[in-house]
Order: C-alpha cells, then structure tokens, then sequence
C-alpha cells in the first residue's frame, strides 16, 4: 500500500490513504528513472479535505510505501508541485517533480578547474549549496568517481552560466558513465553519485509468474562507424582534433559519421584513445526492453520490492534465459498494480562473434590503462593479459575429496588431469583461492584468503587504497612523477614528498636533529620566506644569515674557536680564548678594555655628566683614570680631572 502526503508550512496533510475514502486521489502515478528527478502526478477531486494544501512551489508532496498494518513506511518520493491544472468540474490535475531537480535551481558561475572527479563533484554541490535556502542543500552521501584515462586528474571549465544539474549531466555522468540519486531522509536531502550500481533485485522477473507483457525495441539509431573527436582549446583558438573509425562496423553499415567532444584532452594520444573508446561503445545495436509486470512484493510483504538496478529477467521464448539487465525506469501505479512498467535496457553487441570481441575489449582495456601507469605496470598488465588470453590447454577438476558421492569441495585448475602430477596449480575452496608453482601440496606462496590477507611476491597496481602499509623500503618516483601527499580532514595538501624534494604548506615539522649540507648535499640550506617571497633569513654551512626582522633571544655567541664575542641582556663581552679582553656593561654604562692599546677615531671624546653653566653652552664633568710607568719602572694610577669642561688636574 502506499501513503501520498503534503507538507506545507512544516505541517504534513494527508492526501492518499486507501483506509480512509476520504483520502483518495485519482490515477496516482509515479515515474522513476535512473538520472533523473522522478515526477508524481494525480487528480485530486475539489471535494478532498486537503485540496487546499496543493500550492505550487511551495507544498512538498511525499510518497511513501506502507506495510498493511501500517507499522513501517519506506520513502519513494518527494517532490514540489509544479502545476495544478483544473478542468471544468473544478477536478484538480497536478504534477510534482522530484527533488534532484533542486539542482536546476542553482548555476555554475565561470570557473576553471583541475584535480580529482570527486572534488569536482563536491565543488558544485557547495556552489548549489551557496545558493539556495536551506530546504533545497544536499549532504553528499556517496561519491565514488575515477578517471583512469587522465590519471584522476581532470580539467573542467565554463563561461555560460549552466544550471548546476547541466553541468553535472553533461561533464560528471555523460564523462564518467556516472549515475546520480538523491533521498529525503526525515528532511535531509542526501545525494549519491557513483559509476556503479550496487542495487541487485533479488525478486526475478519470470514468465509465467508476474510478467503480464513484453515488448522488445532493437534500436541502431545512435550507431556511429566514424567518429571526431574533439579536444582542448589551444592558445590560438583552434582544437585538437581526430578522426577513428572501425573497420568491420563501415564493412556492414557503411560509413556513418559522428563527433564526441573531450574538453580536458590536451594530448592527440589521449584524444586519439578515447575517441576510439567511444566509438567502440556505439557501434553495435542494443535491445531495449518494456515489460508490464506485477510487483510480487504486493501481495507478499516477505518479496523484495522491484527497484531501480540490476535483475534477472526469464522468458525461454523471447530469447531470454535468466538476463541480467537494468532497470532503468519504473512506471508505478499506486492503486492500479497491474499496470506498472518497468523498462530494462542491455547493450547486446552484434558486430563481430563474441570471441573477437573480447579479444579487442581486453586489448582496449590495457590500452586504456598503459596509458596513465609506468611502463613496468603496463609491462605487467600486458604480460598478464598475454598470459590469461593466450592460455591454452590446461585441466578445470571439481575436487569432491573425500565426499566423492556427494558435492565439490574445491575447484583446481592445473598443468595435469592428476593433483599428484601437477606442478602449477590454481586452488579455490571456501578458505580462499592460492597459486602453488610447485604443486597440489604447494607451498602456496601467492593466496588470497578468506580473512582478507592477500600473500604475493609482487604487486603491480596503478592505484592502491589502503589504512595502513607497513614494509622496510618505499620507493617513489624513478620513471615517473612519484609522489607522497599528505592531506587533511579537508582534503586540503599538507605536505608532499617529491623527485624534487620535501614540501610543506602547513603545519610543523618537528624531530630531534635536523640536518642541512655535509657531503651528501654541499649547499644544504634552510630559507626562511616572507607573505611575499623574499628572504628574511638564511641557515647554510656558511652559518646564520638575517636579512630583516630580528635575532630575539637571551643570550648570542659568535666564535670561530679561538676568539669570541658574547651578547647578552647585560652587555657585549668579548675575548680571546680563556681571557676577556673588553666589556660593554648596559646597566652601568661601562666601558672596560683589557690590552695594549686602545685607539679612538672620532672628533670629540666626552665623558662625565654634562652641566650648563651659561645657558648657553653644554659642559662635561668626569675624570679619566688611566696607568703610567713611575721612574722606578712600577706602575701607578693617574686622573685626568674636569671641570665644567675644563682640565683641573692632570697625574
């Protein structure tokens, strides 16, 4: 059963409870579809009691599948009326659309952008968010997007002002082979964005049990046997371009022409390959299917309900004998079951046998990927894939061991019909799969295990995602551009580590002993920079260097080993080895020097405290005490006296 209700101002109104025949509307139905915002419409008749909560922009209509003893609910649909017609009898007709279709309500102002799928995803859902009240914000759920072919980083760009569900249609889930869902959970509207569909039903669609009609359409009018492609906006205005084509498609078709456009392509061998990638997925018909079928879930609550994904369709006389195919769309008729609809869809390849075609499938797929990875991965990935497509010969054995009248406990696939002959031997059991070049009692040094342990020699991989990885050496760069990037919560970089060294933007780097220069690194330096780029202070084997700014400490040694100068909040000392030689006391204002000789090279020396006795002119008062040699070659004391500027006493 289902339940429709409308809220408008935060109250909810009941619009459909087939309980209570108050509450009725006419032909309510519901259309899903993948990609797209759904739409719900009805007739609702002038005499409903909650006629007048159907307002247009503003009522939000929720549709909601019920179980007969009305304890739970899941959510189907929500949406906002977007027209209400009436006939002559006052009859309302109305039409909602889904709420996906919020992102109609946003545009994408200029921009340019490079970097992941993912982030490119969330930079327009922020720019959505921004822009509308809080009714209309998403919370993104799931995001799973990559992009082999550019090394997962992209270049997007746009001057005209799209809506944001434009711009995500035509360069997220057209780009990507991308699907997009929102939900409205207790008022939060989710979105997911993914390239897969994880949904499988797990009711079939069979023959004879709740298919009521079948139709289906073989269409080839999006075939294409050449194609352009067209690239990137050079600097001088014109594009890169190319032009495919499949020989075996123009032998049975002849020649039909199309264009493809890859705005982040900048490079004729990546145009190239995904301008043949594309015409390699339009060059074959497909088949579509419509089946009008009854939901089972409908009169046994136990059957999982039919949902937007992934099923299993049987009709031996229609050629289909337990299909998987996707369930792209679903016509449902709330109070009339029997005539929903479901539209399934799958690419049935036709050109060429299916052995040729897989050839040329795992052929483009190493090509496809040899193009981002190095040349030893793509020198692995080839060399597996000549491995797995070349094999020949070889001997498949359902191992029942020791329940031989019963069911396998394993599968084997070897070199030899004999486990005991057997020298290369693939084993799957229950505890996991393992690969054993020195037969059926291995060692099996190569396993994949059921408790999630993966035991290899090597592993060759373009991208790996892992919590933790522990070993003795890791290696970067080489061949190619290797790099470790350091990220926070906000997916902001940190720190990389880099073939041209260590950076860090943000943080601190701490540790007992940091080392600059010696043999290994000549001109090892430490450069500190301003907001602007230039040099405030150096750190080199030549020592301290400060160019501005300040040196704030409590005490400064500078020595070269043997003589040696000390500054210090007290004063400036300065000596020779073990002795002191001279001292600048600041407290004080003494001047202290030790040696034979001291030199002033100045017009004037004063000294005392100065007094003005005339107004007029600036006299000094102080004595100079100093050392001379008497005539019994002993030393003694003498003073230089002054008074008001004037030498009173001299010895």
């Amino acid at each position: 059963m289902y339940k429709v209700i409308s809220t408008l101002n935060g109250i909810d109104h009941i619009l459909m409870d087939v309980r209570d025949e108050e509450y009725i509307l006419g032909t309510p139905k519901l259309t899903l579809q993948l990609n797209a915002a759904g739409v719900f419409t009805f007739t609702i008749h002038p005499t409903h009691p909650e006629i007048r909560s159907i307002i247009p922009l503003v009522s939000m209509i929720k549709v909601f599948k019920v179980s007969r003893d009305n304890t739970r609910k899941k959510w189907m649909f929500t949406g906002r009326v977007m027209s209400n017609e009436c006939d002559i009898y006052n009859t309302g007709k109305v039409k909602c659309e889904g709420i996906l279709a919020y992102l109609l309500d946003s545009v994408v102002y200029p921009y340019e952008y490079q970097g992941t799928p993912a982030d490119y995803v969330r930079q327009l859902i922020e720019s959505h968010n921004a822009q509308v009240n809080d009714a209309k914000r998403f919370e993104i759920r799931t995001l799973d997007l990559s992009d082999v072919d550019s090394n997962n980083n992209i270049v997007r760009a746009n001057r005209n002002y799209p809506t944001t569900f434009q711009e995500l249609k035509t360069k997220v889930l057209k780009s990507f082979n991308a699907y997009i869902s929102a939900e409205d959970a207790d008022g939060t509207l989710y979105i997911d964005c993914s390239q897969s569909i994880l949904h499988y039903n797990s009711q079939c669609i069979r023959l004879g049990e709740n298919i009521i009609d079948l139709k289906q359409v073989k269409s080839a009018g999006e075939i294409r046997t050449v194609m352009i492609g067209i690239g990137a906006e050079n600097d001088d205005g014109s594009r890169l371009t190319v032009t495919v084509e499949n020989d075996d498609a123009v032998a049975e078709y002849g020649r039909i022409v199309g264009t493809v456009e890859f705005e982040d392509v900048t490079t004729m061998p990546q145009l190239t390959k995904k301008t043949q990638a594309h015409l390699d997925g339009i060059i074959f018909t497909s088949n579509a299917i419509e089946i009008k079928a009854v939901d089972l879930n409908m009169a046994d609550e136990e059957v999982e309900a039919i949902e937007l994904g992934y099923c299993y369709v049987e009709s031996p006389c229609n050629d289909l004998d337990h299909k998987r195919m996707l369930v792209s769309k679903m016509d449902i008729y709330l109070t009339q079951p029997e005539k929903n609809t479901f539209s399934l869809g799958a690419a049935i390849k036709s050109v060429t046998t299916s052995i040729s075609h897989a050839s040329a499938d795992i052929d483009s797929r190493v090509k496809r990927i040899a193009g981002s990875i190095s040349p030893k991965i793509q020198s692995a990935v080839e060399n597996a894939t000549q491995m797995i497509t070349g094999a020949k010969g070889g001997y498949v054995v359902l191992d029942c061991g020791e329940n031989a009248d019963r069911h396998p406990e394993q599968i084997l696939v070897m070199d030899s019909p004999e486990k005991e002959t057997s020298m290369n031997v693939i084993r799957i059991n229950k505890n996991g799969i393992g690969f054993s070049t020195s037969g059926y009692n291995g060692p099996y040094a190569n396993a994949w295990t059921i408790d999630g342990n993966l035991v290899a020699d090597f592993i060759t991989a373009g991208t790996m995602f892992a919590d933790r990885i522990r070993g003795g050496t890791l290696e970067i760069g080489g061949e190619k551009d290797g790099r470790i990037t350091v990220l926070d919560k906000d997916s902001n970089t940190v720190a990389a580590i880099g073939r041209e060294g260590v950076d860090v933007f943000k943080g601190s780097i701490r540790g007992a002993e940091i080392i600059a220069g010696g043999t290994n690194n000549a001109d090892g330096t430490i450069t500190v920079l301003d907001e602007k780029g230039g040099t405030v202070v150096t750190i080199g084997k030549d020592g301290l260097t400060v160019i501005k700014g300040s040196i704030s400490g409590t005490t400064i040694i500078s020595s070269d080993g043997e003589k040696w100068i000390k500054i210090s909040s007290g004063g400036i000392t300065m000596g020779s080895g073990e002795n002191t030689t001279g001292k600048i006391n600041f407290s004080t204002g003494g001047l202290e020097f030790r040696g034979k000789e001291l030199t002033f090279c100045m017009d004037k020396i004063k000294c005392g405290t100065s007094m003005n006795a005339t107004n007029t002119k600036t006299a000094y008062t102080g004595d100079i005490k100093y050392a001379v040699k008497q005539e019994d070659d002993s030393i003694g004391n003498a003073v230089m006296n002054f008074r008001n500027g004037i030498l009173m006493q001299n010895g």
